[in-house]
């Protein structure tokens, strides 16, 4: 077999359900010079089994067992095993449009100094019907106003990145236990330029288990603020916490949860979430106009300047909190 161009990199705990359809949407693959490395993270259903089934069928499945320890150190793992220049991650629980490897690898030959590339999506739900689809800005700058405010980003399932580039930053930094991608991406951004496909590359799963992956009490919205404080104390010059010793770490994410408490931030998040929600479901209601059913809504939420804090105020927050950070100023 020759060395591959791209490596696959999927992480599986307890993907039973789902594991197979994921598989064979990456084996189905137009582009076919690839290795697919799928870790498995001490799953305790037969997901172990599935992908070791598959292996037995097709040579490029490399199968990895440990432990379970968590995403990052399953990927970190996985990067020092990958062959390919190129790292293409892939969730358990998701499936692959058949050109999704050719596309982004077409695209990385013509554009040189891209070292990430994501792109679009279609949300499915747990039964594969189609929810919506998801477009996101394509250009390095665009991309960037996404990330220091928090904003949509495309989704790590579609992250196509340079191995070496992300070896030498470090790989995944294992104290974020969320958010993980974020802080990798920002760290990216700052030696190489990112981008993105506007066309959809995979089907991204919505399920019992992903949203409460993804909305896992405050810790996720924690990280994400602390990957972005780090990403502005970096651009400044001053210390980067999440490259401290342990007990400034712990130091800072406990003042990071009182500051945004302070200023509301986990409320106002709340209602902006609470009063989209509601605008969204009225949208999809038979009859009813959008613009009158907006002011049906506000009589219900008057509180319409905690809505405007939550969604307007975040990048504002991110960059006092960065300044405020009583940590040390050396870099």
């Amino acid at each position: 077999m020759k060395i591959p161009e791209i490596s696959v990199l999927t992480s599986c705990f307890n993907a039973n359900e789902f594991i197979e359809e994921s598989i064979e949407s990456i084996l189905s693959q137009s582009f076919g010079n690839f290795e697919f490395i799928l870790i498995d993270d001490g799953s305790t259903d037969d997901t172990l089994d599935i992908i070791r089934r598959y292996a037995a069928r097709d040579k490029r499945i490399r199968v990895v067992t440990k432990e379970n320890s968590g995403l990052q150190k399953s990927l970190n793992l996985g990067l020092s095993l990958a062959k390919g220049d190129w790292i293409a991650r892939f969730d358990a629980d998701d499936v692959a449009l058949p050109d999704r490897l050719e596309r982004q690898w077409q695209f990385i030959k013509r554009h040189r100094d891209i070292i990430l590339l994501g792109g679009g999506c279609l949300e499915i739900d747990k039964s594969g019907r189609h929810i919506k689809q998801h477009i996101y800005p394509m250009n390095h700058r665009g991309l960037m106003k996404r990330l220091e405010c928090l904003g949509p980003f495309f989704p790590h399932s579609t992250a196509f990145f340079s191995r070496s580039r992300v070896q030498d930053l470090g790989g995944y930094n294992p104290r974020f236990r969320r958010s993980q991608d974020w802080d990798l991406w920002l760290r990216m951004a700052r030696v190489g330029l990112i981008g993105c496909l506007r066309e959809p590359l995979i089907k991204l799963r919505k399920h019992e288990k992903s949203v409460t992956a993804m909305n896992s009490g405050r810790l996720t919205e924690i990280m994400g603020m602390a990957a972005t404080v780090c990403h502005f104390r970096r651009q400044a010059g001053r210390s980067d916490p999440s490259q401290r010793d342990p007990h400034e770490w712990d130091f800072f994410i406990r003042w990071m949860e009182e500051r945004l408490e302070e200023e509301n931030y986990f409320l106002n998040k709340q209602s902006w979430q609470s009063l989209r929600a509601h605008w969204y479901g009225a949208l999809h209601t038979p009859g009813r106009r959008p613009a009158l059913s907006l002011l049906s809504l506000l009589k219900q939420y008057p509180d319409i300047i905690r809505f405007l804090k939550a969604r307007l105020g975040t990048p504002r927050i991110i960059k006092r909190l960065a300044k405020e950070f009583p940590g040390s100023n050396r870099p």
